[in-house]
């Protein structure tokens, strides 16, 4: 009888380790087109991307508390965002204009709590410009809350952070404050 028991214990156990699915090694990261003001072009700048996080995942699912796994993108995330900015926005190494923006947060967290796995996206930038003594400082960010899932589906995390990543930088693009700074600055 207890054999029994043991051997449906582990059955019962091994069905359930696949019916999470593997967590993804690297998160395919294509940012889709950009909303962007019809046909207002921003002046050229200096343009300089720093990922400033302290890891370069943008997922972490957290089994436990003291175990997560992890998945990177294919490409550094700084390379994919300054090349769907530059496909919006001329950069040019001779602008007077220097531009820095800055990833401070890119993360999918997904958290297993009570038989459930809760997913909370969050992406912040923060754009410094400067040209001559003026400066301005601007901020985006893109907060998704997901429903509580029994298991995770990680074709449409990884849809839904690319949203929100193409939904933050056309914050970005379509900043008014921005566009008046900048074309401020151009005509110094």
């Amino acid at each position: 009888m207890r054999g029994l028991f043991a051997v449906c214990m582990l059955v019962f156990l091994l069905s359930g380790c696949n019916a999470t699915p593997r967590v993804p090694d690297v998160l395919d990261v294509t940012i889709p087109p950009l909303a962007t003001s019809d046909g207002q072009q921003l002046p050229p700048v200096r343009m300089e991307i720093k990922d400033q996080r302290t890891h370069s995942h943008v997922l972490r699912v957290e089994h436990h508390q003291d175990h997560a796994e992890f998945a990177t993108t294919a490409s550094p995330l700084a390379t994919l965002i300054s090349r769907e900015l530059s496909s919006n926005w001329l950069f040019s190494p001779q602008s007077p204009i220097k531009m820095t923006l800055f990833i401070e947060d890119a993360l999918i967290r997904v958290e297993h709590i009570d038989r459930t796995y809760q997913t909370n996206h969050n992406i912040s930038l923060r754009l410094e410009g400067e040209h001559q003594s003026q400066s301005i400082i601007r901020r985006y960010q893109t907060i998704v809350t997901g429903a509580p899932l029994s298991a995770p589906d990680y074709q449409r995390m990884q849809r839904s952070f690319n949203q929100g990543l193409a939904d933050t930088l056309t914050q970005l693009l379509n900043d008014e404050e921005l566009r008046q700074w900048l074309i401020q600055q151009s005509t110094r």
